[in-house]
């Protein structure tokens, strides 16, 4: 392949190099701000709880002995993927490739805000490849937390907003209030939007 193959598609090698380094940043259990390596571990405690009684647990969240501000819902996905794949590093992983969907979802907002300036595409996918290098959002992947899990969804939310604005389609609506409703069920701060 020519030097010019290499140029035309860099930002597509650039996202590959940083894919790989979130995986392993997973392999090596990088966590660089501490937090959600601490978070995790006491989700895994609520998921627990929610393997010995569900119901129960279900209706008395709110008093659990290990209580937490985390969201039920995060909470039940977790004892979902645990529940399928078993292994809780196996849910990590999977977790984290569910994830890596925020890149793509923030780079679908750029290209929608931008459209009227005709920037190039791949100048906006670069710009959009600047999550990965956040020490914060590659620690809420690696380990996964409520807040990266809701701004997947939250980003969904944006696009069709934005899909709404130019478009004018009444349907866009219907899926930007369903997508912002179920990222404020996982993490509640994005309710303020």
């Amino acid at each position: 392949m020519n030097i010019n193959y290499y140029k035309t598609n860099s930002h597509i090698l650039v996202f590959f190099i940083l894919y790989i380094s979130l995986l392993t940043g997973f392999v090596f259990d990088e966590n660089v701000t501490a937090g959600p390596m601490m978070d995790f571990d006491h989700a895994l405690k609520q998921v627990k709880a929610f393997e010995t009684n569900f119901i129960n647990t279900l209706l008395n969240y709110d008093s659990l002995e290990s209580s937490t501000r985390i969201s039920p819902v995060f909470i039940i996905i977790i004892f979902i993927l645990k529940k399928i794949f078993i292994n809780i590093d196996l849910v990590r992983f999977i977790l984290i490739n569910i994830l890596v969907l925020n890149q793509f979802l923030f780079y679908l907002c750029l290209k929608q805000v931008f459209k009227k300036f005709e920037i190039d595409k791949k100048i906006l996918f670069l710009l959009s490849c600047i999550l990965f290098i956040s020490p914060s959002f590659r620690s809420n992947i690696i380990w996964p937390e409520s807040a990266t899990l809701g701004l997947l969804f939250f980003l969904t939310s944006l696009f069709y907003f934005l899909k709404f604005r130019k478009d004018k389609n009444i349907l866009f609506i219907y899926y930007n209030i369903i997508f912002l409703a179920i990222s404020s069920y996982i993490r509640p701060s994005f309710s303020l939007f």
